[in-house]
């Protein structure tokens, strides 16, 4: 028996109540991340993946029946897409939610090499005021580090 006063493992709370039989359905953070990538930001945002079944549907829950629609319309583009980015989704079914989906998880952090920090440097450059050449540094940077984290960077 456990001790209830003893600290647990996540993992193992999450394992007891986490049958094995759901394993594989709920969709995995890399289909989510290829997910907002193929929608793109404005669908992203009004319609989520929630189950990937084990025949490859994959269903996506979305707020209106005007996103229902338009998702419904693009299933054979999006399957595609993801699909190319090696998911094992072989068609879509669009549910309508109650309330709308949760907020995305924030995009993984990347981290620049030196040759990213170059460029950003030698962009801004030309600026004469130190707080303003910082400041516009970051955005590069960030720029940068959003295209990276987005597959759409120039390497």
């Amino acid at each position: 028996m456990h001790d209830k006063a003893s600290p647990r493992k996540l993992a193992d709370i999450l394992e007891s109540a986490w049958p094995r039989a759901r394993d594989g359905r709920v969709p995995p953070p890399a289909l989510l991340a290829d997910w907002r990538r193929a929608a793109g930001s404005p669908v992203a945002r009004r319609a989520r993946p929630v189950c990937l079944k084990p025949d490859g549907v994959l269903v996506v829950a979305v707020v209106g029946s005007l996103w229902r629609q338009e998702i419904t319309l693009a299933a054979p583009q999006l399957t595609e897409a993801l699909a190319r980015r090696g998911h094992p989704v072989t068609s879509l079914k669009v549910v309508q939610a109650a309330t709308a989906p949760p907020a995305p998880p924030p995009p993984p952090e990347v981290e620049l090499g030196p040759e990213d920090l170059a460029r950003a440097q030698a962009a801004v450059a030309s600026a004469g005021d130190p707080r303003l050449r910082a400041a516009l540094e970051r955005v590069v940077r960030a720029q940068l580090a959003a295209a990276k984290a987005a597959g759409l960077d120039d390497d």
